[in-house]
């Protein structure tokens, strides 16, 4: 319990664990501004993978809107390779729920 706790303060989360083919991470609203993990590259290509909040507050707890490595990002989740392989998800709060962000694509299913 104490990952998924850390994982969802953080912003990501993910019902289904690594257990898939191709693991993913769904996107929550992180209780930090900043988060830089330092990636080890005995396992991962990349440095390092910072995620950072917008308009970040108790009443602003819905996603309006998100980027991953500076791209627009319509989903509500992405790939753990994309994680692997480093760089910074931006993510924008606000206090009403954007009913419209993150409905493009679905996460797959094994």
């Amino acid at each position: 319990m104490g990952g998924v706790s850390a994982l969802m303060s953080i912003g990501l989360f993910n019902i289904v664990g690594t257990e898939s083919t191709k693991p993913y991470y769904e996107i929550t609203a992180p209780v930090f501004d900043k988060v830089t993990i330092g990636l080890d590259n005995q396992y991962y290509k990349g440095k390092e993978f910072v995620i950072k909040t917008h308009n970040n507050s108790k009443e602003n707890c819905y996603i309006q809107k998100a980027t991953l490595n500076g791209e627009k990002l319509d989903n509500f989740w992405f790939y753990h390779e994309q994680f692997a392989a480093g760089g910074e998800l931006e993510i924008w709060l606000g206090n009403t729920p954007n009913k419209n962000w993150g409905l493009r694509n679905n996460p797959p299913v094994d």
